[in-house]
C-alpha cells in the first residue's frame, strides 16, 4: 500500500501548518493580552520572545531526537504537549506564568519538523521531493494562517477562548496521528 496517499498527505500539510501557525497565534493577540495582564508592550513583546526561544530550543533538542526514536511517537507527543500548554496558557493567572506556558509551548511547537522526515523516510514512493515540498508548503501557509485566523476570531472571541480552539484542534490532530501514521521504520 502507498505511503502516504494523497488525502493522508493533505492532512499532514494541514496538520504541519496548523502546527507552525501555534507560533504566530499571540503575535496578533498580544493586544488583548497585554489589556487582560495589564502590562506594558514591551512586556507583552516578551511572551512573543519566550515563545520564539522556546521554538528554537525544540528544534534544537527535540527534532535531532527523530533519528534515534520512534517519529510518529514523538509527533503524537508534540501535539499534546502543544496542547497543554496551549490551554495553559488561556488559564494562567499572571503574566510571568503565561510566559513560562509560552516557552514550553514554542518549545513543544516542532511536530511539523518530525512530520516532514516521517513522511520522507517512510514514504514508498519514488518522487519523495514532492512530498518534502508539499509539507514545506503547510509550514509556509501556517505562517500566514496562524495570524489571520487570529485576527479573525479576534475579533469575535477572547484570547483565551482562541488558545482553547486551537488547543481542541492540536488534539484531534494527534489523534489523527496516530490513526493515519504507520509505524516509523
Amino acid at each position: 500500500k502507498q505511503f502516504p496517499s494523497k488525502i493522508i498527505l493533505n492532512i499532514l500539510t494541514v496538520l504541519c501548518a496548523l502546527a507552525v501557525a501555534n507560533l504566530y497565534y499571540d503575535q496578533v493577540l498580544i493586544v488583548h493580552i497585554i489589556k487582560y495582564f495589564n502590562v506594558s508592550t514591551s512586556q507583552g513583546g516578551s511572551l512573543i520572545t519566550n515563545i520564539q526561544i522556546g521554538y528554537t530550543l525544540g528544534l534544537l533538542l527535540i527534532v535531532p531526537l527523530g533519528d534515534r526514536f520512534n517519529r510518529k511517537t514523538l509527533i503524537v507527543t508534540s501535539l499534546v504537549s502543544s496542547a497543554i500548554f496551549f490551554s495553559a496558557m488561556a488559564f494562567s493567572p499572571n503574566f510571568f506564568i503565561m510566559k513560562v506556558f509560552g516557552l514550553f509551548m514554542g518549545f513543544s511547537t516542532v511536530s511539523a519538523q518530525l512530520v516532514i522526515p516521517f513522511v520522507s523516510s517512510n514514504s514508498n514512493t519514488p518522487n519523495k521531493g514532492k512530498l518534502t515540498s508539499k509539507l514545506l508548503f503547510g509550514v509556509f501557509l501556517g505562517v500566514l494562517i496562524g495570524r489571520v485566523i487570529s485576527g479573525l476570531l479576534g475579533q469575535y472571541l477572547d484570547w483565551q477562548m482562541i488558545h482553547l480552539i486551537i488547543s481542541f484542534i492540536l488534539l484531534i490532530g494527534a489523534i489523527f496521528t496516530v490513526v493515519i501514521l504507520p509505524r516509523d521504520s
